[in-house]
């Protein structure tokens, strides 16, 4: 079972929470919800905790070095 934090696999994708995201990005975890609130990270809601998948991730991350 993986520790809490961490991404999960689920149906062949990794599943981050926003502190994996901003650990990531290099940025704190407000940055991570402004980006998710202005759409420019692509995310979705389990309850009420967003989730980002690890290709939402690298499009974003590619998209902001170029």
């Amino acid at each position: 079972m993986p520790l809490l934090g961490q991404a999960r696999p689920v149906r062949g994708q990794d599943y981050l929470t926003v502190a994996d995201v901003a650990a990531a990005l290099s940025v704190s975890a407000a940055t991570v919800y402004r980006l998710c609130e202005r759409g420019e990270l692509e995310h979705f809601r389990v309850l009420n905790a967003i989730r980002v998948t690890r290709s939402a991730l690298d499009r974003f991350a590619s998209q902001a070095a170029g």
